[in-house]
């Protein structure tokens, strides 16, 4: 599922991500009077996206992630409008080599100062907010490590991660 959105078009297959979030939902025990009544097991503030680079969006027309987690974040915005709020405030710069491509060790190395927070959220104060990264793979952790990196510069209480896959390397 995650091949054929990411490589070949098909972001019809992103609708597969549904039933992986779910079972999320139920483990965290995110339903309507739970967060309503603030008694999940967390409650972030901020669903932050992992982007993808102009370049690959450009390609692709999309980014990825946004098709498999968007609409999950929504719905739980809608049901507490103070938590759960999608961030989409990571730009990334265009990299060197495609990360599948590369060892654990090129990988960092790769990702290492690509992200940083976006113009227009330059200003943004993350002191004492949860978020929740989502990705669509986690193989070495590289990239959601990146990521983190740039969220705690700005204060964030509590950075962790969500994603659909987890790759073999």
């Amino acid at each position: 599922m995650i091949y054929d959105v990411k490589f070949n078009e098909k972001k019809e297959q992103s609708k597969g991500a549904a039933p992986f979030l779910v079972s999320y939902n139920f483990y965290m025990k995110y339903n309507k009077p739970n967060i309503e009544n603030s008694i999940c097991k967390i409650m972030y503030d901020y669903i932050v996206p992992v982007p993808s680079s102009k370049k690959k969006k450009a390609k692709r027309g999309y980014n990825q992630v946004d098709l498999f987690f968007l609409e999950w974040a929504h719905s739980l915005w809608e049901i507490n409008r103070k938590n759960f709020k999608w961030l989409d405030c990571i730009y990334k710069f265009d990299t060197s080599r495609d990360m599948w491509r590369l060892t654990n060790k090129e990988r960092h190395q790769n990702i290492d100062d690509a992200f940083v927070i976006c113009a227009d959220y330059k200003d943004i104060d993350l002191t004492n907010k949860n978020i929740l990264i989502v990705d669509d793979i986690y193989t070495t952790g590289a990239t959601i490590e990146a990521v983190a990196k740039v969220l705690q510069k700005h204060n964030a209480l509590r950075v962790d991660a969500l994603t659909l896959a987890s790759g073999s390397f």
